[in-house]
């Protein structure tokens, strides 16, 4: 009995100490509360600090960035761009299934994919080894990141380098990909994006044994090559509005020009750039000016008319001096009378009706000196 209730007094004394202190520290407690919450934290990230590796992880996430820096630098050069993707590919092959070691690996993938679409409308046989390693790599990323966005993007790279492949298979693996962009990301502006791939894919205009895939899967581009509109790279830009993607024409029809709303870039009404850039028309005549002429102008050959009046322009600047020899002669014409003898009234207009048309100018001048000569003897 004694043991029991000396152990009832020491839990009293404790709840009284506890309840001292906790209301000794309330006004506290927003303090104490950061406080904890700032230590759960450095606790969690450094556990995931270590997991990823540390210093060693930084340095990854350097070469890589680096990487990516020195790609937007290299521009056309075939020479630095192939150096560009073997340094992807040894940056993923130390890394292994990293998270830089991964997207080393997808930008190895998007590099190749870029050098085949650099040769898809020049040499498409060529790309067949590009096309291969840009599958493989985003088969990789996607097969071992954890990360949404990248599976995401190495989904869509993949489907468009199945699209350059251009085989009825190939094709249909781009669709499957598509609509698994769709699964993982709902209701996002890439689902819709991919749904739109998805129903393009579906156009038998597009798709079909008549439709661009087929066109392309058939034509010589060795005999006819023709590079893409706008600069974009084919098969990395399939969209069917003008912006200069894969669907371009090279010269000719193209399969699905006629889909109302979905007419491919290069098959409107204006003409288009040809490897020889002939200037002449398809059966070899210089095209004709245009006949579009409003019904109030004149005539093609009519209009040189009002040139001919440009020249004229310039006899005013000529004719100045001439304007001035009417003043000399006014000036002169008061010393005509005082050599001539005084004459009668009537001879001066008999005169003045035998002159000239350019000295009519005189005669009002003169009748009035006559009137003076012939006050003179009155």
């Amino acid at each position: 009995m004694k043991s029991e209730r000396r152990h009832e007094i020491q839990e009293n004394s404790l709840a009284h100490f506890l309840e001292t202190v906790l209301e000794s520290a309330r006004p506290h407690a927003t303090l104490i509360g950061g406080v904890l919450l700032a230590v759960v934290l450095a606790y969690i990230g450094y556990v995931v600090m270590m997991q990823d590796g540390g210093p060693v992880k930084h340095d990854q996430w350097n070469s890589v960035l680096n990487a990516v820096d020195q790609s937007f630098r290299v521009a056309d050069d075939d020479v630095q761009q192939q150096a560009l993707a073997e340094e992807f590919a040894t940056i993923a092959k130390n890394d292994g299934d990293t998270r830089p070691g991964l997207w080393a690996e997808y930008f190895s993938g998007l590099r190749s994919l870029t050098q085949a679409g650099d040769v898809a409308y020049s040499d498409p046989k060529s790309a067949t080894a590009d096309l291969e390693r840009a599958i493989q790599a985003f088969q990789k990323t996607y097969a071992e990141t954890d990360l949404p966005v990248l599976k995401v993007k190495a989904l869509w790279s993949m489907a468009e380098a199945y699209q350059l492949q251009a085989t009825p298979a190939s094709l249909d693996r781009a669709k499957a990909n598509f609509e698994e962009i769709s699964k993982i990301w709902p209701d996002s502006n890439t689902a819709r994006a991919a749904q739109e791939r998805i129903e393009r894919l579906d156009n038998a205009a597009i798709t079909g044994k008549d439709g661009f895939y087929a066109w392309y899967r058939d034509h010589d581009f060795a005999a006819q090559p023709r590079a893409p509109l706008g600069g974009n790279t084919p098969g990395l830009d399939m969209n069917l509005e003008p912006s200069g993607g894969m669907f371009n024409s090279p010269g000719g029809t193209v399969p699905g020009a006629d889909i109302n709303g979905m007419a491919p870039p290069g098959t409107e009404n204006t003409p288009l750039f040809t490897p020889s850039m002939d200037l002449e028309g398809p059966t070899g005549e210089v095209p004709k000016a245009s006949s579009f002429t409003e019904p109030g102008e004149a005539k093609p050959e009519e209009k040189p008319a009002p040139m001919a009046d440009s020249p004229m322009a310039d006899p005013p600047m000529e004719t100045a001096p001439m304007e001035e020899a009417p003043m000399k002669e006014e000036a002169a014409a008061p010393e005509k009378p005082a050599e001539e003898a005084p004459m009668p009234e009537a001879k001066p207009m008999a005169e003045a009706a035998e002159k000239p048309a350019e000295e009519a100018s005189e005669a009002p001048e003169k009748p009035a000196k006559e009137e003076e000569d012939s006050a003179e003897p009155k």
